[in-house]
C-alpha cells in the first residue's frame, strides 16, 4: 500500500454527517489534531505489511478512533498499542485524555495476550454522528457510498491471510465487497465475553502471560493468580501484577517487538 496516497484519499472524503479525523477539528482537539491523527495513521500504515490478520469493526466512536485516528484505540490505549504492535510515535491529539472508550477497552484486553495479535480497522473510517458531534450511530447506505473509494483502496492494496469482522454490520459489508470473512461478536451491548471467547478460539494465546515493558524491551509478565502460581516471586506489594516474574524460562525477550 502507498500510505501517502491512501491518506490523501481519506482526507478527500467529506460529508456533513461524518467527522473526518484526518482533516476535521473539534473543540476538544489540539490545534494540530488532524496532523497528529494523520501521523498516527501513517505509522500504522507503514507497518501494516507485517501483519497477516485484521479485525474490522463498524465505524469509529466519538471517544476512540475519532480522537486518535486508530480503530478501537482511545487515548489511554495508545502506549499499549505501540507495545503490542511494535510501533512507535503515536501521540494524543486532544487537549485532555478524556474518557476511556469501552469497546476499545474490551478489544485491547485481549490483543496483548495473543501470540500474533491482529491489527484493527473500521469498514467506515470516518466517525458517523447523530445530530450532536459527540454521539455515535450505525453507518447508513450514504455513509458507505461516501467512504467507498477509501474502503476499496484499502482492501485492494493490502493482503491479509484472514479478515475477521467485529459485528454483523462489518461482516455484511465485507461480504458485499467479495471477501470471505470470519465473524466475532461485537463487544458492545453485553457482547464482550462472547467476543473474548471467540478471539481465544481463533488465536493462539500466551498461557498466563501478557506483554510488559521492562528494561527497554517488551517482555512477558505473569497474570496468573499469585495464590495458585507457585513460580511467582513473593512480594509485599499488592501490586504484584506490575512485577515481572521468573518462571524458570529465558523467554522474557521472545516478545522483543
Amino acid at each position: 500500500m502507498e500510505s501517502e496516497l491512501f491518506i490523501e484519499i481519506l482526507q478527500n472524503v467529506n460529508s456533513n454527517n461524518l467527522f473526518n479525523p484526518y482533516t476535521d477539528l473539534c473543540e476538544l482537539d489540539k490545534p494540530n489534531a488532524p496532523e497528529i491523527r494523520t501521523n498516527n495513521l501513517r505509522i500504522f500504515l507503514d507497518n501494516i505489511d507485517r501483519f497477516d490478520t485484521i479485525l474490522v469493526g463498524e465505524a469509529p466512536g466519538h471517544i476512540g478512533a475519532r480522537k486518535t485516528g486508530l480503530a478501537f484505540t482511545s487515548n489511554h490505549i495508545l502506549k499499549t498499542a505501540e507495545k503490542t504492535w511494535g510501533m512507535k510515535g503515536f501521540e494524543i491529539a486532544t487537549k485532555k485524555e478524556y474518557y476511556k472508550e469501552l469497546s476499545a477497552h474490551h478489544v485491547w484486553s485481549v490483543l496483548p495476550r495473543l501470540v500474533n495479535p491482529p491489527i484493527l480497522w473500521n469498514i467506515i473510517p470516518l466517525h458517523p454522528f447523530k445530530g450532536e458531534q459527540f454521539t455515535n450511530r450505525t453507518p447508513n447506505n450514504l455513509d458507505h457510498l461516501t467512504c467507498n473509494s477509501a474502503v476499496e483502496y484499502f482492501f485492494n492494496n493490502t493482503e491479509f491471510r484472514k479478515i475477521i469482522a467485529i459485528g454483523r454490520v462489518a461482516q455484511k459489508r465485507l461480504r458485499r465487497l467479495g471477501f470471505d470473512v470470519e465473524y466475532v461478536r461485537h463487544v458492545s451491548m453485553g457482547g464482550s465475553n462472547k467476543f473474548k471467547a471467540s478471539m481465544y478460539e481463533l488465536f493462539e494465546k500466551y498461557d498466563g502471560f501478557e506483554i510488559s515493558e521492562f528494561g527497554g524491551k517488551n517482555r512477558l509478565r505473569c497474570i496468573k493468580d499469585p495464590k495458585t502460581c507457585k513460580a511467582c516471586y513473593e512480594t509485599e506489594s499488592m501490586m504484584r501484577r506490575h512485577h515481572l516474574v521468573d518462571h524458570g524460562q529465558e523467554s522474557f525477550t521472545i516478545l522483543d517487538l
